[in-house]
Parts: C-alpha cells; structure tokens; sequence
C-alpha cells in the first residue's frame, strides 16, 4: 500500500523518519510483520505549502488485514493527529489463478483535515 502524507508542520516528516532525506530512512516497524519505508519527500521551502512524504507499508502475508489496519491506524493517529493536511492511502491487489488474472481490486481512501497551523 502506499501512503502519502502531506503536512505544513516543516520539522513533522524527518522527525518521523529522524532522516533529513525520507528515501534515506530505515524501515519504521508497526509491529510483526508490518512496516512503513519512506520513498518520496517533496520539501517546499516557501511558507503555506505542504511538505508530502510518499510512504510504502508492506504488510506480510500471514497478518489479518483488521490487525493490519488496527497497527497502521494507530500509527498515523499518533504521529500525525493534527499535524497533517491530507493522508491518501492507495491500495492494488491483483489475483492470478493459474497465471492468469482472476480479479484486480483498487482501493483509495483520503482523509482531509485542517494543519494545527491553518
């Protein structure tokens, strides 16, 4: 899944990822299984323009997605409760039977809320 944050807290992306350069951090890990891996920042300079980080979360096969769901959740409440403009979560699942397609599934969810500096 791919998660991309945008927040006009300047300090809030290397303070989560304590790297000046996103695609530079290591793995942070929710939990067994289940980690978040920064690799994109778009940092802006000027003032009032978000900052947006693109985050890639790789959950293990074997984890149910509500626990998977539950852990992610968590994470971004804790860090980034308001802090954050917008967090867009993109998901693609592609299912083969016997090297064939048998069904793709793409899933989006945004959520908007105000900066604490708007």
């Amino acid at each position: 899944m791919k998660l991309e944050i945008e927040t006009r807290d300047k300090g809030l992306l290397g303070e989560i990822f304590n790297e000046p350069e996103i695609a530079n951090a290591k793995p942070i890990a929710l939990g067994e299984g289940i980690a978040l891996k920064g690799l994109e920042w778009r940092f802006f300079k000027a003032d009032g323009v978000s900052d947006v980080a693109i985050v890639l979360i790789t959950v293990a096969a074997t984890i149910p997605a509500t626990v998977a769901a539950n852990l992610i959740t968590e994470w971004i409440q804790g860090r980034l409760k308001g802090h954050v403009t917008r967090a867009t979560i993109e998901k693609n699942e592609i299912s083969f039977d016997e090297s064939q397609i048998r069904k793709i599934v793409t899933e989006k969810i945004t959520e908007d809320r105000g900066s604490a500096q708007d």
